[in-house]
């Protein structure tokens, strides 16, 4: 009887659990279909991966144009004595300890930060936390960005399951930064072709001397 008891509850957490995930991912594509704030959208998308995960803190950092540096974009729930430090410090690529699963867009995780030679980052180890899992934003083959939820006492695993559900998040999110790279590509073209109709306008009306 005990045996089928479990085996109810287990179930009846991974029901709960998937409808949890649905309306995450629901949430999610709400926001990325629905705004241009990219910050805004991007913060609204750290609160939801929060919630779904019971993560304390949740950010996200994207590169930088030169491609060297994963520079932090927008957060949630930043204790308020770490806010200074973790929204201006930004976290070399190359010096991250990470392996092909980013590249590849698997999220990657630990419930042992603090002795994990993967997350060898100074700023992981200023900030001491026990569990912290990495998103990846992969856009067209290459990382383009990465969430970063952290627990700071509580260690914290994923399963299969979950890391699929996650990794679907972060496809969602890079269709977001792709869409507003072309918003931000068809804007600076606008605003070269209204430069060159100003400038057309403010030319003087050039005079011409007909031939006799």
């Amino acid at each position: 009887f005990n045996t089928m008891t479990d085996e109810v509850v287990r179930r009846q957490e991974a029901v709960e659990r998937s409808h949890r995930e649905a309306a995450t991912l629901l949430a999610i594509a709400r926001t990325v279909g629905g705004t241009l704030d990219l910050q805004e959208a991007l913060r609204v998308v750290c609160r939801e991966l929060a919630r779904l995960t019971g993560a304390e803190t949740a950010s996200v950092h994207l590169l930088d144009p030169e491609g060297t540096e994963l520079r932090p974009f927008a957060a949630y729930h930043v204790p308020r004595e770490m806010l200074a430090v973790l929204g201006t410090t930004p976290l070399p690529l190359l010096e991250q300890g990470f392996g092909p699963e980013l590249v590849e867009g698997r999220p990657l995780w630990s419930d042992d930060v603090p002795n994990d030679p993967r997350f060898e980052s100074p700023l992981f180890r200023r900030y001491r936390h026990q569990s912290g899992l990495i998103i990846p934003l992969v856009l067209d083959g290459k990382v383009s960005g990465a969430f970063y939820l952290v627990w700071w006492r509580d260690r914290r695993g994923f399963d299969a399951s979950e890391l699929g559900a996650l990794q679907i998040v972060g496809r969602q999110v890079g269709m977001l930064l792709q869409n507003a790279r072309l918003y931000q590509a068809v804007e600076v073209r606008a605003a070269r072709l209204r430069t060159l109709v100003q400038l057309n306008q403010d030319q003087p009306q050039r005079l011409y001397d007909t031939a006799e």
